[in-house]
């Protein structure tokens, strides 16, 4: 009884004649040749299985080194299509995945470049246009002023002719009165006010009608630098008297300009009297001249450490008649001054803060050679 499976081959032998004559048996037992089979399917099953996770491992590192730089210029395009153009991605290798890195840093400066090309550009529009806007304000404003000022003249000047003539015959008759009536006495007291009322009158009269004339200017070259100093030298003991002190810082470089001598004085005694009007308890008084920074006007500013002008009230100081002074002033000091520098093709610009003080700003054209 045979209990082992064998591995058999038979084979006949044959004599001469190819008769069979006998036969060959060949058997082995079949579990060492089982056992060598199972071992060597086994050692290529397992060699498969590390084959196959090491081709995963090596796919999964493959794409992943593929992906992730895709994934990160994904994230940073979605942070460049929000406007964040800070954003850049690191170069790590010199492969296809690098010059795509590459070339899309180069696509966001280029980006960045021409954003802020069209910035700027939209600032410097918007600068423009908002210095235009002011321009044409500032003019609107001019014009509107020299409306005013010019029908208000007209009025004034029917209105100054009318009553020149009555407060004369009041004012002399008044003073004929005073003569025969004794000094000391309520009727002289009475008499001493009408005439005091009457010339002050008169003295408003007399304003109406310089701010109605207008007269055109008579141009010269002059200095003005030199009409500064001119004028300082006839306040100097009124600044003593108020106690004001004065800081002159004139450009000793500016060019002439033509412009009316008188005219100009006038423009500066009526600042210089609403400056020293402003500080009754004294104070500091700046003067300064220079070129403008376009190069087209001398300035002129004057300013003073007084009690200020209300901004409700800064709109009106050129208006006739508008005073903050009560009884002391006419209120046309400032109007006769505007339109004087309007003839000259210059403006005047008023800056005032409540108890910090008021700066005077006069621009005239420079002489064009």
């Amino acid at each position: 009884m045979v209990n082992d499976w064998f591995i058999t081959a038979y084979e006949p032998i044959r004599d001469i004649n190819n008769q069979i004559v006998g036969i060959i048996y060949v058997g082995m037992l079949e579990a060492p040749f089982v056992y060598l089979k199972n071992r060597v399917v086994s050692i290529f099953i397992f060699i498969a299985v590390l084959s196959i996770i090491a081709l995963a491992i090596i796919s999964f590192i493959t794409v992943k080194r593929i992906t992730s730089p895709i994934n990160e210029l994904y994230q940073l395009t979605e942070r460049v299509s929000k406007g964040d153009l800070s954003a850049r991605a690191k170069i790590s290798s010199d492969d296809e995945i690098g010059e795509l890195i590459k070339s899309f840093n180069q696509m966001v400066d280029s980006l960045q470049i021409a954003t802020e090309g069209y910035v700027n550009l939209t600032k410097t529009l918007e600068q423009k246009v908002q210095e235009k806007t002011n321009e044409l304000e500032k003019a609107m404003e001019q014009l509107v002023q020299s409306e005013k000022l010019s029908a208000l003249g007209r009025l004034a000047a029917g209105i100054a002719h009318e009553i020149n003539n009555p407060l004369t015959a009041i004012l002399i008759n008044s003073h004929l009165i005073k003569e025969k009536v004794k000094k000391d006495t309520k009727l002289s007291e009475k008499l001493d006010m009408i005439i005091d009322e009457t010339q002050r009158c008169a003295k408003i009269v007399s304003g109406l009608l310089e701010f109605s004339r207008q007269t055109p200017p008579e141009m010269k070259l002059i200095s003005i630098n030199e009409i500064l100093n001119k004028t300082l030298i006839l306040f100097e003991t009124v600044f003593l008297a108020n106690n004001v002190k004065v800081e002159i810082s004139l450009d000793k470089n500016l060019p002439q300009i033509m412009a009316d001598e008188s005219k100009i004085k006038q423009v500066l005694t009526n600042i210089l009297l609403n400056a020293i009007d402003a500080m009754p308890n004294g104070g500091t008084l700046k003067i300064h001249s220079q070129l403008s920074l376009d190069n087209k006007f001398v300035e002129i500013e004057i300013e003073d450490s007084g009690v200020g002008i209300p901004k409700e009230n800064l709109d009106r100081i050129f208006d006739p008649f508008f005073t903050t002074k009560k009884s002391k002033g006419t209120g046309l000091g400032l109007s006769i001054s505007y339109g004087i520098i309007q003839q000259h093709n210059g403006s005047i610009e008023v800056n005032s803060e409540v108890n910090k003080g008021t700066k005077v700003k006069i621009k005239l054209p420079k002489l064009e050679l």
